[in-house]
């Protein structure tokens, strides 16, 4: 019965692969492997004992991550508090994740009205990282002032037969101002520019979701042993086919799922700061501790490069 928990903990407390996405999975799996023990039937005494408990895991399971056919994507980035503030449901951050990992991207452990949910928020997400302050927006709307002040200055070069057939409207150009009128067009422009970058994402959002998924596992580069694909690699290949989304799936990906990788690095520290030794420089504490966690693939890195050369 404490199986599916076990598989759910080392699945998650991984630190070398992405782990946020995998929640929803995991969370589905426990509540799927609980109603499976819940309703057995027959068996003696030590059966119904082990069904009791699952019964009560279920009821705490439902509390804390919602119903079977509850949605489990909370809108808006707000957080329901349960007993012992705890939260109920999913993270949409979770939901994010899963989105932008090619692994998950279909979003299997969501509802249909969920999944419809997690991909307008991605969106709304997705406008909001163009419009912060040098963003993709901001980027077009400085091109669109800048096209606007060197068409301006061109109009000076027109020709006469140009100037003419402005002069056929001399009236009406006499009633505005011609202030108003630059700053209206420039407005309207900027106001283009948001429209095509939505645009831009949606496009970017369906043809991802076309594209075919990643596999969970592959075959490492010695061909022997299988690990977990690699997401943020998988971006990194097609970031410009993909450039605004690229720029989400390292946002969120990088999130761990658990606190098992910090508690790890704190529990390393404190090997190293002992009473014994507790005037070292920090800096050089950082150092060491980087050392002790990056070893192993360094030692990797430097026989890869040799076998190379």
């Amino acid at each position: 019965m404490l199986e599916p928990f076990k598989d759910a903990q080392e699945l998650l407390e991984g630190d070398k692969y992405v782990t946020l996405s995998l929640l929803p999975i995991a969370i589905k799996a426990i509540r799927a492997a609980l109603i499976i023990i819940v309703s057995a039937e027959g068996g003696g005494a030590p059966q119904n004992r082990v069904r009791n408990l699952a019964k009560r895991l279920l009821f705490d399971f439902r509390e804390r991550w919602k119903e079977d056919n509850a949605s489990q994507y909370l809108v808006g980035d707000v957080i329901t508090r349960g007993r012992g503030i705890r939260q109920v449901g999913l993270h949409p951050l979770a939901a994010f994740a899963s989105a932008l990992d090619p692994r998950t991207k279909f979003l299997k452990a969501y509802s249909k009205e969920d999944r419809i949910k997690i991909w307008a928020g991605l969106h709304n997400k997705a406008m909001e990282h163009c419009l912060l302050p040098g963003g993709v927006v901001e980027f077009a709307q400085k091109h669109v002032i800048k096209n606007t002040i060197q068409d301006k200055g061109a109009s000076d070069s027109l020709s006469r037969h140009a100037k003419i057939t402005r002069n056929k409207n001399f009236f009406n150009m006499g009633q505005e101002s011609e202030e108003d009128e630059d700053n209206e067009g420039t407005m309207g422009e900027e106001a283009d520019a948001v429209t095509n970058i939505a645009m831009q994402i949606e496009s970017e959002i369906t043809k991802y979701k076309s594209w075919s998924a990643l596999t969970f596992f592959e075959v490492d580069e010695d061909g022997t042993t299988e690990v977990h694909a690699d997401p943020l690699l998988w971006w990194k290949e097609k970031q410009f086919q993909f450039p605004i989304l690229s720029c989400l799936a390292r946002k969120y990906l990088c999130i761990p799922a658990t606190e098992a990788p910090s508690e790890r690095i704190f529990s390393t520290a404190s090997l190293l700061l002992s009473k014994f030794r507790n005037r070292m420089d920090p800096d050089l504490a950082g150092r060491m501790v980087f050392i002790k966690k990056n070893y192993e693939w360094y030692e990797e890195f430097l026989t890869k490069k040799a076998s190379e050369e």
